[in-house]
């Protein structure tokens, strides 16, 4: 079941073309942004979920989870809102969406976008109910973000 579930995410263009092996939930993300911040979190997205996929190879969980999909969230309030979620079904998938505030996003300096953005990711696991994340799960998690985000932050510096 969970070879199907990867094989749809990668269908769907959300996730890596290539699951590095050993990897055995997903964590990728499909923002939602208006057009005018759009080109702003493009290199820190990259690098951040390219980073998440390195460090998620060998992490041992035991949730039933088999990918959870964030949906990080910067409108322009001039064009529209939407409310934040997270929703769950009974393929392992766990959906959940967050809003960056779009006055912080656009006032922000480059260095701090992808903090940013990375504590959204880091926020959408924090919301996942204990009974389908496990502490022990989540806090695997969460180290996997952290190194991820020091990687990232790493290979988005200029030289």
């Amino acid at each position: 079941a969970k070879e199907a579930v990867f094989e749809s995410i990668r269908r769907a263009k959300l996730g890596p073309r290539v699951i590095p092996a050993g990897v055995q939930i997903l964590i990728t993300t499909c923002g939602r942004f208006t057009p005018d911040v759009v080109h702003d979190i493009l290199p820190a997205r990259l690098e951040y979920d390219d980073e998440i996929y390195r460090a998620l190879a060998g992490v041992k969980i035991e949730s039933s989870i088999v990918a959870i999909i964030a949906f990080p969230t910067i409108l322009d309030p001039s064009i529209g809102s939407m409310a934040d979620f997270v929703s769950y079904d009974r393929s392992g998938f766990v959906r959940v969406g967050i809003n960056i505030d779009h006055e912080t996003w656009v006032g922000a300096p480059d260095e701090e976008k992808l903090d940013l953005y990375a504590a959204n990711i880091e926020e959408s696991i924090a919301r996942i109910r204990r009974s389908t994340l496990p502490a022990k799960d989540r806090d695997a998690l969460r180290e996997v973000l952290a190194s991820a985000r020091i990687a990232a932050r790493a290979a988005l510096r200029p030289c």
